[in-house]
């Protein structure tokens, strides 16, 4: 899970679209696993915590919420 750690360390370091890329490259490789819908739904909590770091809580309320439906959609199977 290094791209993981990795993410979050480009996150803190406010290199959102490198963090950005590292989430979504691990959703692709997720999804061709049969186990992987709770990683995927931590990694869709990750990207909505980015964008509410990158663009602040009320300008990325929408993309957060859409992050958190496909998170709690994930769970609920």
């Amino acid at each position: 899970m290094e791209g993981f750690t990795l993410a979050l360390a480009l996150v803190d370091v406010k290199r959102f679209e490198e963090a950005k890329t590292l989430y979504q490259k691990a959703i692709s490789i997720l999804e061709q696993s049969r186990s992987g819908d709770l990683e995927i739904a931590i990694t869709e909590l990750n990207l909505a915590t980015l964008a509410e770091s990158e663009l602040g809580l009320e300008d990325a309320a929408e993309i957060i919420d859409e992050h958190l439906k496909k998170a709690e959609s994930l769970l609920e199977a």
